[in-house]
């Protein structure tokens, strides 16, 4: 008698090596998935700092200029005077010490922005140069009083999209003179 496999024996053999298989492969698709995820959530809380750092430069700039703390930031020294725009390190030139115009916009429509950002490899993200991104980043900067003292407090937000669904960060920042 000759001992081998029946056919249904190599059907089950079969099923069972493609079941396999096809969890393999869905696991490997979720991981690069989340792979992405993770990346533009590390990449928006840079551009969060960045941004952060980008008012701090021109309040740092302002004062050592003998400027309002807020100028550029807000259209006024007002309670409550706000100001909607965006910009990058390319609004400001250190050596000279002056500020190009920033990138004014009108309403906050983070789905629609002149604020989409582009990427250079081993440059920076910028408005102006480079390849498009999914990320635009714009600022909300509102001129307000802590007792008599005067700030601005800045809400930075990017946003971005991601498999069809937008997605936004944010970071509040309070700049006071000195």
């Amino acid at each position: 008698m000759k001992k081998g496999f029946s056919l249904i024996e190599v059907l089950l053999i079969v099923a069972l090596v493609a079941v396999t298989f096809a969890g393999i492969m869905a696991l490997t698709q979720r991981i690069l998935q989340l792979q992405n995820v993770v990346r533009n959530d590390f990449i928006a809380e840079g551009l969060l700092r960045e941004g952060a750092e980008l008012v701090k430069a021109i309040r740092n700039e302002n004062v050592s200029s003998s400027l309002s703390f807020y100028q550029d930031l807000t259209p006024a020294a007002t309670l409550d005077s706000t100001r909607i725009f965006a910009l990058d390190w390319q609004g400001i030139n250190a050596v000279a010490g002056t500020r190009d115009a920033t990138h004014l916009f009108n309403v906050i429509a983070p789905y629609y922005t002149p604020a989409r950002l582009k990427y250079t490899p081993g440059v920076s993200y910028q408005m102006t140069q480079g390849g498009n991104t999914p990320f635009a980043r714009y600022f909300v900067a509102v001129y307000k009083l802590d007792g008599t003292r005067p700030y601005v407090q800045v809400d930075v937000t990017v946003y971005w999209e991601e498999r069809g669904r937008g997605h936004t960060t944010h970071l509040r920042v309070k700049l006071y003179d000195q």
